[in-house]
């Protein structure tokens, strides 16, 4: 999409978008931008958030046993060959949810680490899962349109459900797979059940204040935080009153509140 003056990516005309469909992972640089593409099978696009722990591992398995061959060092590329792998040995004949969930759980079983995951794929539909241990945060929104239909939305935050017009649903669940036919239909399916394991950095520093992970108010989490490393510090120097508290970096103004 051009810009209005040329010149680069400042501006954008988003009111002339017409596909049912469109994602983006925004993150600190543009190294390995996102969302990574595989052609076969259908047409798989991926954007995620979060790290694994057996990157390397899974990259020379997936060489070697799978024969894909991964050319980035982001996760999300290998998350994408494993399930396409599993993808491409299912019968097409079958129905392409069970198809879809068979492919997530072989994730869920070859992928350790962190990571929540929206993808499109050609033909098929848009689909959502998050890792077993739910340790980054997804949410879900929805939109009523004039004609009955429903868009869908999700994202590791709902801070812009509202100006977009859309209404918090909940938490896709722990190791739920979430998926959206190209009619609007919904389905989903918890696979796998693991103990739960947020991320607590999420509460402290990534999400902003007004986001509501988990069911918790980022907020009152961070006045939480405070209120008990203040019973911490007069604990441990019961005589001493600090001069002044600093909050570094301005996510944690309200716990030094």
């Amino acid at each position: 999409m051009e810009s209005d003056d040329c010149n680069g990516w400042d501006y954008y005309r988003f009111d002339s978008l017409t596909e049912l469909v469109a994602f983006c992972k925004a993150k600190f640089s543009i190294e390995d931008a996102q969302p990574f593409l595989l052609n076969s099978p259908y047409g798989i696009a991926m954007v995620h958030n979060g790290d694994l722990t057996n990157y390397q591992e899974l990259k020379q398995e997936l060489e070697e046993k799978d024969r894909r061959h991964c050319n980035s060092g982001s996760d999300i590329e290998v998350i994408l060959n494993v399930m396409a792998a599993k993808l491409q040995d299912l019968d097409p004949a079958n129905d392409f949810f069970e198809n879809l969930c068979q492919a997530v759980d072989s994730v869920y079983t070859r992928v350790r680490g962190a990571y929540a995951v929206v993808g499109v794929i050609a033909g098929k539909g848009m689909f959502a899962f998050r890792d077993p241990h739910g340790i980054r945060p997804m949410v879900c929104g929805t939109r009523r349109r004039e004609d009955g239909s429903v868009d869908y939305i999700f994202s590791s935050e709902n801070t812009m459900y509202y100006p977009l017009g859309f209404r918090l649903q909940g938490n896709v669940q722990p190791g739920e797979l979430v998926y959206i036919n190209e009619h609007g239909q919904m389905y989903s399916r918890i696979l796998r059940q693991e103990q739960f394991t947020p991320c607590i950095f999420e509460y402290i520093y990534f999400a902003r204040p007004d986001s509501i992970m988990n069911n918790v108010s980022v907020y009152k989490a961070r006045l939480r935080m405070g209120e008990n490393l203040g019973k911490k510090w007069k604990e441990t120097f019961p005589t001493i009153l600090p001069d002044v508290v600093v909050p570094v970096p301005f996510t944690s103004n309200t716990a030094a509140l």
